[in-house]
């Protein structure tokens, strides 16, 4: 069975169903770094694949024109890595072949217009004919990841606000206590 690793912002995506769903070797969840650079935070793997949790992906990766396209959302389809790498730059064919991959669909996760990371599924011991359907599963969960980052936001958000609230609550309660105690010392001095 594929290895799995916990997806930390949300429990919609399950990688090893995709995984599983897409029959490939490799889905992986890509931070995207504001510097540019990245790093596979989730993924699920099958057996006598190599694992790229945590592994920092350099910044050529994510060269300025790559990373625009896939803040408007293009989504990047090689087939076959040997018969398409006309299209890639050299040092992306380098790091495709370090990271053993012969076919890939990276989806970009984009939030508020801005590249948020990547969701990737790679074959690695052949080619593939990525078919339609499988690249829409991946933009339909790229969009899911989107919207529970957005929802995790917000919740965060709301608990700092409860949390200044409650701190607020806190000090009005004792101020108050502590003017009912002048108050009373005020009273006494005044009989």
């Amino acid at each position: 069975p594929p290895r799995s690793t916990l997806f930390p912002y949300t429990t919609l995506f399950r990688s090893a169903e995709l995984h599983h769903a897409l029959g490939c070797d490799r889905v992986l969840v890509c931070r995207a770094f504001d510097h540019g650079e990245g790093s596979a935070i989730a993924e699920s793997i099958s057996p006598g694949s190599t694992t790229l949790i945590s592994q920092v992906f350099p910044k050529d990766i994510f060269a300025p024109p790559t990373h625009r396209a896939y803040e408007e959302g293009q989504v990047f389809v090689l087939n076959d890595v040997h018969e398409e790498a006309h299209r890639l730059r050299p040092e992306l064919q380098k790091f495709l072949k370090h990271i053993q991959v012969q076919g890939t669909v990276v989806v970009p996760v984009v939030q508020h217009q801005r590249l948020w990371g990547l969701l990737i599924a790679h074959q690695c011991h052949q080619p593939r004919q990525w078919k339609l359907r499988e690249i829409k599963l991946l933009q339909q969960t790229a969009d899911h990841i989107a919207i529970a980052i957005q929802q995790v936001h917000l919740f965060q958000q709301l608990q700092g606000e409860l949390k200044e609230r409650q701190q607020a609550q806190k000090q009005l309660t004792e101020r108050n206590q502590q003017l009912a105690i002048s108050n009373e010392q005020i009273g006494r001095a005044h009989v």
